[in-house]
């Protein structure tokens, strides 16, 4: 068994793969909620907005992280795997992505938002559906015993910051964006998510500086 305190670029992409999974599974479930029951505030109107917004930010940059750093490295070690039809798969979401950015767009500052946010449920929920066969494939790539094979403790720790600064580089607004990345992992995995940033992203902006930013959210995180 992988050791859980050494670096595992395959763990390290499950882990990220956990936080867009539940991001999904709240919002698919807290939107059924908001359909039957409406928004109780329009403070929760707005911190759904910014979750789901999170979300969407947070999904694109781990696909382009993976596109431009991660596929161009396994290829060379993992000759058989489907990267084209990953690839694909990414251009397929990004569209959804846009969808939902748009849908995402209807129901903010919507006093009665019934059918905007139906059709909003509908985008997260055909989301959902293109998310899990395709991280099906590739969590069948990126495990972790497979990858402690193939790669070193050294050469896991470069490709993991490599992927990192690659996916970091395409968050728009990481003043959400990274809060909704800590506070959908479960604190084991959060502890270790810590580690790999920088203390000034942890210790100062995201619970000082960019605290009224992502607040909105927290009724949809973690503790």
């Amino acid at each position: 068994m992988v050791e859980v305190t050494k670096p595992n670029v395959g763990a390290d992409m499950l882990r990220i793969h956990r936080v867009i999974t539940r991001g999904l599974d709240v919002s698919i479930q807290r939107g059924a909620d908001f359909t039957r029951e409406g928004f109780p505030s329009a403070a929760i109107q707005e911190g759904f907005l910014v979750y789901i917004r999170a979300m969407s930010g947070v999904l694109n940059a781990h696909h382009l992280g993976e596109d431009e750093t991660a596929f161009p490295y396994f290829r060379e070690k993992l000759l058989d795997a489907p990267y084209n039809k990953l690839m694909a798969d990414h251009r397929q979401i990004e569209g959804v992505l846009e969808k939902l950015g748009a849908a995402a767009g209807a129901v903010e500052g919507n006093a009665m938002p019934g059918d905007a946010l139906r059709a909003l449920n509908s985008v997260v929920v055909r989301l959902s559906g293109l998310w899990h066969p395709h991280i099906g494939i590739e969590e069948a790539l990126w495990d972790p015993e497979t990858v402690a094979a193939l790669l070193n403790e050294e050469e896991n720790l470069q490709l993991g910051q490599k992927i990192g600064e690659s996916s970091q580089k395409h968050l728009h607004a990481p003043d959400v964006e990274i809060p909704f990345v800590l506070y959908n992992l479960s604190p084991e995995d959060r502890a270790i998510m810590v580690k790999a940033m920088p203390p000034v992203v942890t210790q100062q902006l995201v619970p000082l500086v960019w605290r009224a930013k992502w607040a909105p959210m927290k009724p949809f995180l973690l503790e």
